[in-house]
C-alpha cells in the first residue's frame, strides 16, 4: 500500500508541475490518517465478527453501493449544453 500511494503521489506531483494535477494536497494527511485508522479498526472488527455475518454485511454493502451507482449514473446522463463544450 505504501509503495502504491507513494508512486501515485509522485505522479500527481509531476502532473501538478504541468498544470494537470487534480489532488488537493491539503487533504492528503487527513485521508492517510483515516486510511490507517480504518484499516486497523476494520481488521479488528473482521476478526471479531463470525464469517457468515461478515459475508452478509459485505454482500449488503455491495448491493447498496451498486444501487447508488445506478441511481447517480442515471442522473448524470443529461447532455451538456453546447455552451459548455470545450474544443
Amino acid at each position: 500500500m505504501l509503495i502504491i500511494s507513494s508512486t501515485a503521489r509522485c505522479n500527481q506531483w509531476r502532473l501538478r508541475k504541468l498544470g494537470l494535477g487534480n489532488v488537493q494536497l491539503s487533504l492528503v494527511p487527513s485521508l492517510a490518517l483515516g486510511a490507517v485508522v480504518g484499516a486497523l479498526l476494520g481488521s479488528k472488527i473482521a476478526l471479531a465478527v463470525p464469517e457468515h455475518g461478515l459475508r452478509i454485511a459485505f454482500s449488503l454493502l455491495l448491493i447498496v453501493l451498486g444501487l447508488h451507482y445506478l441511481h447517480t449514473s442515471r442522473q448524470s446522463r443529461k447532455p451538456l449544453p453546447m455552451s459548455k463544450w470545450k474544443p
